[in-house]
């Protein structure tokens, strides 16, 4: 469930781009019977889906512990949480856009939930990321694992905060977040900057090369090794989130920014260039 929602996110976000007012000069100029004939699906098939896969999750949703049991347990893969709160980020906007009232109340109660699992896990981030496994039980979540898979924790980061994830708000959109839970709101440049600094200093080699996974205990280097998926990830989701806070500053500025900031941002790019060029090196046409 969490990967197959996760999956079409893209499929519920083509209608959302097309009717919210920001698409109006892109997406919003093809026509209705076009973009339906194009995707091979209907504003109405896609509200029957999502109605029915909100039915799913209401079913499978455990209040006490805060997350859902599909019947294989309550630990989570780190990778699967994020696709599930992007998944439903989609989800409850495409109810809240296209639906009727009935729609517009699972919106909101997806939301909430989404909220809730999103709260309880976040708890758990320390400086070098997030254990690639998550139990769920009446005292909060657990660490189920006593790795920090780098890919997994940089797409969690990406499903967040890259694109049109958990922690967008648009006009003509839902806006859960910026109407119910403001208090959200500070917490996504939090994360975002530590997980980058974090990343410049637990991440990186003697060689300032990516590792693939660390200890959650205390951040020391399980396995040096790094991995293609790593490394791509890794330039995603920094191009993502890194002027999401305050600690990293956009190329232009960095004559009006503090000295720290500047030097930190630029090694930032340098990082992330060289990635690049040891990923193109690697290219065979």
């Amino acid at each position: 469930m969490a990967y197959g929602l996760g999956g079409i996110h893209g499929h519920g976000y083509a209608w959302i781009v097309w009717k919210k007012p920001e698409g109006e000069d892109n997406m919003g100029l093809i026509t209705e019977d076009a973009l339906e004939a194009w995707m091979d699906y209907s504003i109405d098939d896609m509200l029957q889906t999502y109605r029915y896969i909100g039915s799913v999750l209401d079913d499978a949703w455990q209040e006490e512990i805060l997350t859902y049991d599909f019947g294989d347990g309550t630990t989570w893969s780190l990778d699967a949480i994020g696709a599930i709160i992007r998944g439903k980020k989609v989800m409850y906007d495409a109810l809240y856009m296209f639906g009727d009232e009935s729609d517009k109340e699972l919106a909101r109660l997806t939301f909430e939930r989404t909220a809730k699992l999103f709260e309880t896990v976040i708890e758990l981030i320390k400086p070098w990321g997030l254990p690639n496994q998550i139990e769920f039980t009446p005292e909060g979540a657990v660490a189920a694992s006593v790795e920090v898979n780098l890919y997994d924790w940089y797409q969690f980061l990406n499903h967040i905060g890259g694109g049109f994830s958990f922690d967008r708000e648009r006009e003509g959109t839902s806006q859960f977040i910026n109407r119910y839970r403001e208090d959200l709101r500070p917490i996504f440049p939090k994360i975002y900057d530590e997980a980058l600094l974090g990343a410049l200093e637990y991440h990186l080699n003697e060689q300032n090369r990516l590792v693939a996974s660390l200890s959650y205990d205390d951040g020391t280097v399980l396995d040096e090794r790094l991995t293609v998926s790593t490394l791509g990830m890794f330039i995603t989701v920094a191009g993502n989130i890194y002027t999401a806070g305050d600690a990293f500053a956009r190329a232009d500025t960095w004559d009006y920014v503090s000295q720290k900031a500047a030097d930190r941002s630029r090694f930032l790019y340098d990082i992330k260039f060289d990635h690049i060029e040891l990923l193109e090196g690697l290219l065979q046409f």
